[in-house]
């Protein structure tokens, strides 16, 4: 499967190299048919010549400016700046499908590797250097390097050739389409290529397997297939319906040019950073699966779908061809500032533990590569003892895993998910208040006046007490079996609380301890950190005002205190409701998203996985709860920034009103009167902003007055996602509010 056969990928060249053949010279400066000008796109985007529309010029430092636009080409039909955008675009394309076109058919044309001015590495410092010579001797690369490319990086340039092959067929499949409307615009009847020419005998003679399946080729049968005619039917009409034009030539083809610009980028950067670092060619597997990981990681954490599977699929092919792990060379020859050993970790380690393994046994040090074919496996089986047999499977099964495309080992995924659970319960059970009355005595320690100076140890010990508290409440803690004291203790102890003291509730920080979380460090780094604090220090704030609330209602309705008039009664009726509102609608939120995340970490196949998932979780509830966002934190898109502010004059008003009542001095009236229009209002203008914010997601919202459209503009102009899940969110809140 490694060889590289010319053959394989010339055909597809063929069939696409034909349409320029009987294209006529034109002079830039005329004015160009718009037919004319697709052609040449296509070529050029074939990595073919594509003059008079485009010109090829050696490139300075990156590959991606080879081919120019030339000055004076216009359509008589299209303006020039409509006709300069997309061909610039079209331009840098066409730079990258020329750059990947020579890398591929010099290594399967020559066998070597090409020119490169640092002979002794073997390999080009980069995509631009080759095609320095290219365009200079006109596509001939002067001979004198025959530095064989290892086997190790063939399945990396089989992944490529097949990708390259499918980008091939799209193009002919699009100009027989553009031939097709053509012929059908001027002659009245459709005009359907020969099959030997069609993309058809691409098709019936390609290998389906899921493997030799690129994502180009699967978005192509997505978005080309049913446009397809086949064995000559014309009744088929859909070639026809669709007219490539130059206007939306790139709309169609974006996503393939996106991958193809990817690909092209990643072999830059490999050969770029082989160069960098001096790593010998030996070392190439190596370097291509670190940048592979890093990009498959990037894309994940984007949720870039497309380009995800763009890169476990040229993965997968990357290890295909690694037999053994001295592929990926020695870790203890790795140049200074080459950190691919030190991101692949383990499983390369692992690798050469049991080569050294395997070593040991045999006198030569090292396995030759027909030791791990099949009849190797049968004899070793029958000739060595069990010892020497299961260290070499142990080899194989390594090997295999990752062959299979399996990256659980290369990624590091977490073997126990119960582990990770726990600690995720335990910080929403902290940080949102979710262990309830049991953490009475953590809350009572938190908001004391002045700070303790030994309160840390006294926070842990309390915060510990509180979780075997809820364990035995509830009866499981985020699973069947409950947690022993021991590990209770172990998470306790695995993060720092600090307290610091604020004018209305006090500002607790929480941060991670690396040493004692582990591998579970990564999902707990500052900024996670962070927002969990922000969430406990906003939910403090909140059971401050509901006690503020409670000693009012104490302090007014049993005759504890002396008052003028009725705004002190109707100021803490509004806050009774306001409070129990909120607090109902917190816990509703917490445990819907805390049931959620559970549904979704048992459905993980990956620490990427999890990573987002968790990630995920926390922005849902850290908007949802109306935390205040810092300045720091992009507020004017969140929702939850539309409420802060009334939030925290809610709070203030709570708080006034308390001092002010035990008090109980009758100078106090009119203030009393101000508190309360100010709390009225604040409440007034939350109802509005709520109207606004759940205006999509409830039927029966009441019709927006001056306020409301005021607040609307207000949330279209900060871009507020009114289609959001916190949004329809509160809608919860919305109606407990009524």
């Amino acid at each position: 499967m490694m060889t590289l056969d010319h053959s394989s990928h010339t055909r597809a060249n063929r069939v696409f190299r034909s349409p320029g053949a009987s294209l006529g010279k034109q002079q830039p400066n005329e004015s160009l048919s718009e037919a004319l000008v697709i052609q040449k796109i296509l070529l050029a985007l074939g990595g073919y010549d594509a003059s008079p529309v485009f010109a090829r010029i050696p490139p300075r430092s990156t590959f991606v400016h080879t081919l120019r636009l030339r000055d004076g080409v216009k359509i008589a039909h299209l303006s020039a700046g409509a006709l300069r955008g997309p061909l610039s675009r079209f331009a840098r394309y066409g730079s990258c499908a020329f750059a990947l076109r020579r890398f591929l058919d010099l290594v399967s044309e020559t066998g070597s590797v090409p020119g490169s001015t640092k002979a002794h590495y073997g390999i080009p410092s980069s995509l631009a250097s080759i095609l320095n010579d290219s365009v200079i001797y006109g596509g001939y690369i002067p001979s004198g390097y025959s530095c064989p490319w290892p086997p190790s990086v063939q399945g990396l340039f089989y992944g490529l050739r097949i990708i390259w092959d499918d980008w091939c067929l799209v193009l002919s499949t699009l100009h027989r389409r553009f031939v097709s409307s053509l012929h059908r615009e001027f002659c009245g009847f459709e005009a359907i290529p020969a099959a030997s020419t069609s993309s058809i005998t691409l098709l019936e003679g390609r290998n389906q397997s899921q493997e030799n399946t690129s994502p180009i080729f699967r978005l192509y049968l997505e978005r080309f297939s049913k446009c397809n005619t086949h064995d000559g039917d014309h009744s088929n009409s859909a070639v026809s319906e669709f007219k490539v034009t130059l206007l939306n030539l790139e709309q169609c083809l974006l996503p393939f040019l996106v991958i193809m610009e990817e690909v092209t980028l990643l072999l830059d950067s490999i050969l770029r950073y082989m160069d960098l670092y001096h790593v010998n060619i030996d070392s190439m597997s190596r370097v291509s699966t670190m940048l592979l990981l890093l990009q498959l990681r990037s894309s994940e954490h984007r949720q870039d779908a497309r380009l995800s599977d763009l890169w476990q699929f040229l993965l997968h092919h990357t290890l295909s061809s690694i037999k053994s792990p001295l592929a990926f060379g020695d870790p203890s020859e790795a140049p200074l500032g080459d950190i691919s050993w030190t991101y692949l970790g383990d499983a390369f380690n692992n690798l050469f533990t049991a080569r050294d393994g395997v070593a040991q046994i045999y006198p030569e040090g090292v396995l030759p590569l027909s030791t791990y074919t099949t009849e190797w496996r049968l004899k070793l089986h029958k000739d060595v003892n069990n010892t020497e047999f299961s260290v070499l499977k142990l080899l194989n099964d390594l090997v295999t895993d990752s062959v299979r495309g399996t990256l659980r080992v290369l990624r590091n995924v977490l073997d126990d998910c119960h582990h990770l659970t726990a600690y995720l319960q335990f910080l929403s059970g902290i940080c949102y208040l979710r262990f309830g009355d049991c953490l009475d005595p953590v809350f009572a320690l938190l908001i004391r006046r002045p700070v303790p100076l030994n309160y840390e140890a006294r926070v842990r010990s309390l915060i510990h007490e509180a979780t075997m508290e809820w364990q035995r409440l509830s009866h499981g803690f985020g699973s069947p079996r409950q947690l022993s004291a021991e590990q209770v203790s172990q998470m306790v102890h695995s993060f720092t609380y600090a307290i610091q003291e604020a004018k209305l509730s006090p500002i607790v920080e929480l941060k991670p301890i690396s040493d004692h979380l582990g591998p579970l460090s990564r999902f707990f780094p500052e900024s996670v950190m962070a927002k969990y604090s922000q969430i406990l220090c906003h939910l403090l704030s909140f059971q401050m005002m509901l006690r503020d609330v409670k000693h009012l209602i104490r302090l007014t309705f049993r005759g504890s205190a002396t008052f003028s008039g009725f705004f002190l009664p109707r100021a803490t009726l509004l806050l009774l409701q306001i409070c129990s509102a909120l607090d109902h609608y917190y816990r509703w939120a917490v445990d819907t998203a805390w049931s959620s995340l559970q549904s979704q970490l048992g459905g993980c196949q990956s620490i990427t996985d999890m990573l987002c998932a968790h990630n995920a979780y926390l922005d849902y509830v850290y908007e949802c709860l109306l935390v205040p966002v810092g300045n720091d934190n992009n507020p004017t898109t969140r929702v939850n920034s539309l409420f802060s502010e009334s939030l925290f004059l809610i709070h203030s008003c709570a708080s006034e009103l308390l001092r002010l009542c035990r008090s109980q001095l009758d100078s106090d009236a009119e203030e009393m009167e101000s508190l309360y229009l100010v709390l009225k209002s604040e409440v007034t203008s939350m109802r509005g902003t709520l109207n606004v914010v759940c205006s999509l997601s409830l039927a029966d919202v009441p019709t927006f007055g001056d306020e409301e459209n005021r607040i609307l503009s207000s949330v279209v102009r900060a871009g507020v996602d009114l289609n959001s899940s916190a949004c329809h969110a509160l809608a919860v809140l919305h109606r407990l509010l009524r």
